[in-house]
């Protein structure tokens, strides 16, 4: 989902409810970063804005929570998406 603020790309919200992988989370995050541009069906090319929230959503429902160690793995994956914000030429800035 993004939100648009002044018909540039302000909020990237990806709400994950089947792949929890830590290479499709980071694919996600990483492919974000490095648009400047997303193509809508409807709206045509959309630019970033200057300052972009990248906000990802995974869905924990259907794990054993005493029996997994995903929701760590999930952690130590925001923690890393984390440090090495900004990208170098990203909007993304949180």
């Amino acid at each position: 989902m993004l939100i648009l603020k002044d018909g540039r790309v302000k909020v990237i919200i990806e709400i994950e409810e089947s792949d929890i992988r830590p290479v499709y989370i980071c694919e996600k995050f990483l492919v974000s970063a490095l648009s400047n541009y997303f193509i809508h069906d409807r709206y045509g090319v959309i630019g970033m804005d200057d300052s972009v929230l990248f906000l990802q959503i995974l869905d924990s429902s259907k794990l054993k929570h005493d029996r997994t160690s995903k929701l760590e793995q999930f952690k130590n994956i925001e923690k890393s998406i984390q440090s090495v914000i900004p990208l170098k030429g990203s909007s993304i800035d949180s």
